[in-house]
């Protein structure tokens, strides 16, 4: 049936010769629509005033009717005065001035067709739907069908007394004045005599001239007959235009516009019915710049804020920054109220404050261990660091005798105590290598709003900052209290700037968790939640995009708890090449962690940094060569374990394309 209503619509309004009449050129145009479809569908022409015609077309010549009448009404300029002419060709209307071509034509498309006999009526269908859909008996001719309908008639005395019983009334409207026995449909009024039915119709008719102008009659007609998708804010359904304005619906051509409607209409029903809530302005101020400012623990901005909040409510206000003092109160806002917040600035501890403290007996016994577990070294930087940590230990001139005998040269106090022998230590050359660029991401997260919050975190990140584009060119990006979404823009970008002959380094300083159930590792960015894992990073995508890059040397250094998950025990001994071109050429990925898979401290070093942290750069400020990530880590590692109960770990990374380098950090 689709077919059949899209070549109505393309062909069906056209202006005639004279009022109810129709060019010969278009009749033959309606004639070979009904060769085309007779046989499956029947076929209705209906004709305004004008001379605008309409055909369309269903199963049975009562359905064509319809709806050839209603494609008439929509687009006739005058649609009250559209009427049937003709039903599958049958009446005089086509066959006059026809040919003896429409005659076989007729015939033609007939084929398959019969004459129809019901006790009501003779129509022209398929012998199928006459017997199946209509229940009645197929003929031949016309006569015969003709026959056997008053046959029916005259044998049903039920008919006539059925038709007689009924009461009749009269029905009208704009378009007609019409009988029947069934009643008026709805919205119809209805009339015991012709007269007064008529009389209405007139009445109707004209109130619809007065009131409107033709093209708005043509358009409300019409709309009574198309079907549209109609919304409010209870549903979506598909009705007739004129029954979905009548429920105070709004119709649309399409099913998707009706639903957006529907969801506007129903947000607005929605708002209006929340109730009303005062609000007052809360305005907060400090003495400082560079402040953060949290209202019931959730990051509002820093100072000279002003917000519109809720009447009534508690609020905690608390107003931090690093190196001060926090400002905390709690306030219940009834009215507009303003803040002045004066935090005062934290007396710096001395450097020399140790974060472990320790009994005499226990520093021995550390110091014992520590002793035994270097005294068999070949590396002088493992003695150098015994007497960092106990310049006036048992040991330490046993310590100064080793390095003297593994290594001579220039003097370097620095890395002895005052009162101890000054230690010959050579100042190297850096080697002349095309080592590539140097890139750093370095984040550092210590404002965590769901989760407690760190104390070394940020100040870690930006000295590292500092020592890496101050100490060694570095191109550093620094991310302070980042997001899931920050971190991984960052690190995606790396991608496409870092080139295959780079190195690119990954500090991380923050929450990180382990998955008892999957065993996987994560960082914590600082809308991490702990009741939620959707804003967590997994370790294993950091090494797939890692694995991913083409840089020479990737290192991912990791001061967070169970940080261990990245490299899971797979080791590097540490190792000095006879040849340092070779490892400048070798593909490197590895991984230095605070700690195995086990919490590790944010407790400060005595500078405002973690240990871990404070050990990575005083080994870092000491070099003025050339150190691979092997070296650093023997010297950081029992600096750690020393002054916490940390375990540092070092390895590649795996499943990320490790090729056996290490990373190098070149003093400029």
């Amino acid at each position: 049936m689709k077919r059949l209503l899209a070549i109505v619509v393309l062909l069906g309004i056209a202006v005639s010769v004279s009022a109810w009449g129709m060019s010969e050129t278009d009749k033959e145009r309606y004639r070979k629509e009904l060769k085309k479809y007779l046989g499956e569908y029947s076929l209705a022409l209906a004709i305004d005033a004008d001379g605008g015609w309409a055909w369309n077309g269903a199963r049975d010549p009562g359905g064509a009717k319809i709806k050839a009448l209603a494609s008439c009404r929509e687009y006739s300029k005058n649609p009250y005065t559209c009427k049937i002419v003709d039903v599958d060709g049958n009446s005089e209307f086509i066959s006059q001035r026809g040919s003896s071509s429409y005659s076989s034509t007729v015939s033609s498309s007939s084929s398959g067709k019969v004459w129809c006999g019901t006790k009501n009526e003779v129509t022209r269908v398929t012998k199928y739907v006459c017997e199946f859909n209509q229940g009645g008996k197929a003929f031949e001719t016309q006569s015969q069908a003709s026959a056997f309908r008053n046959k029916l008639r005259a044998e049903s005395s039920s008919y006539s007394s059925t038709a007689s019983s009924k009461k009749k009334v009269w029905c009208a409207t704009k378009y007609a004045a019409w009988s029947s026995v069934k009643g008026c449909r709805s919205g119809v009024k209805a009339f015991s005599t012709e007269a007064q039915a008529k009389a209405e119709h007139q009445r109707l008719k004209a109130a619809s001239t007065s009131t409107a102008s033709t093209s708005t009659a043509s358009s409300s007609s019409a709309s009574a007959w198309k079907m549209s998708w109609c919304a409010t804010s209870k549903s979506v359904w598909y009705a007739l235009e004129s029954s979905c304005r009548s429920s105070s619906g709004t119709p649309y051509t399409s099913k998707e516009q009706a639903q957006a409607e529907h969801k506007r209409l129903k947000a607005k029903e929605a708002e209006v019915s929340k109730p009303v809530v005062k609000t007052a302005s809360l305005t907060i101020r400090s003495n400082v710049a560079g402040d953060k400012v949290y209202i019931d623990d959730q990051f509002k901005g820093s100072t000279r804020l002003d917000l519109d909040l809720p009447q009534g409510k508690d609020y905690t206000i608390r107003i931090e920054k690093d190196g001060y003092e926090t400002y905390e109160e709690t306030i219940k806002l009834t009215d507009n109220l303003i803040i002045r917040g004066n935090i005062e600035k934290v007396a710096e501890q001395p450097v020399q404050a140790v974060a472990v403290q320790t009994t005499t007996a226990d520093r021995s016994a550390l110091e014992l261990a520590f002793w035994q577990a270097i005294q068999d070294s070949d590396d002088p930087d493992m003695f150098r660091a015994y007497i960092d940590q106990f310049p006036d230990g048992v040991y330490t001139g046993l310590a100064k005798l080793k390095i003297k005998k593994l290594k001579s040269g220039p003097v370097n106090v620095a890395t002895v105590s005052s009162s101890a022998e000054p230690v010959v230590v050579a100042k190297p050359k850096v080697p002349d290598h095309d080592y590539g660029k140097y890139y750093a991401l370095v984040i550092g997260n210590n404002g965590y709003t769901d989760l407690p919050r760190l104390r070394t975190a940020l100040n870690d990140a930006r000295a590292v900052s500092d020592l890496l584009e101050t100490g060694y060119g570095f191109k550093v990006e620094l991310l302070e209290d980042a997001t899931r979404s920050e971190i991984v823009k960052s690190i995606y970008k790396l991608k496409g700037k870092v080139g295959g002959k780079d190195n690119l380094l990954i500090y991380y300083a923050g929450h990180g968790y382990l998955d008892p159930d999957t065993d996987e590792g994560y960082w914590l960015p600082v809308d991490a939640t702990d009741d939620d894992d959707v804003n967590w990073i997994m370790t294993d995508s950091i090494v797939s995009k890692i694995r991913g890059m083409d840089a020479k040397h990737v290192m991912v250094v990791a001061d967070s708890c169970f940080s261990g998950a990245i490299t899971r025990a797979i080791k590097i001994s540490h190792r000095t090449p006879d040849n340092l071109a070779e490892l400048v050429k070798l593909k490197a990925r590895t991984a230095l962690t605070s700690g195995g898979l086990e919490p590790v401290t944010d407790s400060g070093s005595g500078g405002g940094h973690s240990v871990f942290a404070e050990s990575f750069m005083s080994i870092l400020r000491d070099n003025d060569s050339v150190l691979d990530g092997s070296e650093l880590f023997a010297r950081l590692k029992p600096r750690v374990e020393v002054n916490s109960k940390q375990t540092p770990e070092y390895g590649n990374i795996r499943e990320a394309g490790h090729g056996g380098g290490d990373f190098l950090f070149v003093r400029r």
